[in-house]
């Protein structure tokens, strides 16, 4: 990861080589610009996944035999903060795969540790990426060639679909030679990106929506919140 032979006051981060880099996903026609219209598949085995419509209007076929899918899967992310500034602050990160599904998350990342929101989001779409790439490995969804990770958190969706290009060409650094933020998660994001393309050749996309379309994942995150104060007792500063 870190080249000691720089002369920069903070070293580089290097990148793997990778030949993806139209990273947004553009919806259908049927689809409203920042609102996606999905639809839920079953695998062989009964877990439930999230496509995104293949814009038919009428019956279609296009769902029936789950490896013959061509529309991107999609995985919903949120995080989420509570009591921030005190003693008793809680994160916690949300990734919605499916109805009912096993691999869906609601977990808290940590508690106790006063960190800027952002970092949470960030962490829910690297907790995303880190799944993907275990059903990968896994041969849960050996076919699927493309997948939406769909965000309401809009810089980790402009960073993963445009800046990112930049840091990895200057090494995760400003051009005042010090550390881009957050570039500790900003760099693995990116190496699994890599990594599911060159070696799983599974494209990544990125799209933001409002809140108010992205309801499952935040009720996950608030969930996992929820259940943190449960096991910590009433809060107190």
């Amino acid at each position: 990861m870190e080249n000691l032979a720089s002369t920069d006051a903070v070293p580089r981060w290097e990148s793997t080589a990778c030949q993806h880099s139209n990273r947004s996903y553009l919806p259908i026609r049927q689809q409203a610009r920042e609102r996606l219209v999905e639809t839920t598949a079953t695998d062989r085995n009964g877990r439930a996944f999230v496509f995104a419509h293949c814009g038919h209007t009428g019956p279609c076929d296009c769902y029936n035999y789950f490896d013959g899918i061509s529309e991107p899967l999609i995985v919903a992310t949120d995080a989420g903060v509570r009591h921030l500034g005190t003693p008793n602050v809680s994160a916690s990160i949300a990734v919605f795969v499916g109805p009912d599904s096993p691999y869906n998350v609601s977990e808290i990342v940590q508690h106790g540790i006063n960190e800027p929101s952002r970092r949470a989001e960030m962490k829910a779409t690297l907790r995303a990426l880190r799944l993907l790439l275990l059903l990968k490995q896994s041969g849960s969804i050996p076919l699927v060639e493309q997948v939406v990770v769909k965000t309401d958190h809009k810089s980790t969706c402009d960073t993963m679909t445009e800046r990112i290009f930049e840091w990895r060409e200057n090494g995760y650094l400003t051009k005042f030679g010090q550390a881009v933020n957050d570039r500790d998660i900003y760099w693995e994001m990116e190496e699994v990106v890599v990594e599911l393309y060159n070696t799983h050749h599974t494209a990544v996309l990125f799209f933001w929506t409002p809140r108010e379309f992205n309801g499952i994942a935040d009720s996950l995150a608030r969930e996992a919140l929820d259940e943190g104060d449960r096991q910590t007792g009433p809060w107190r500063i």
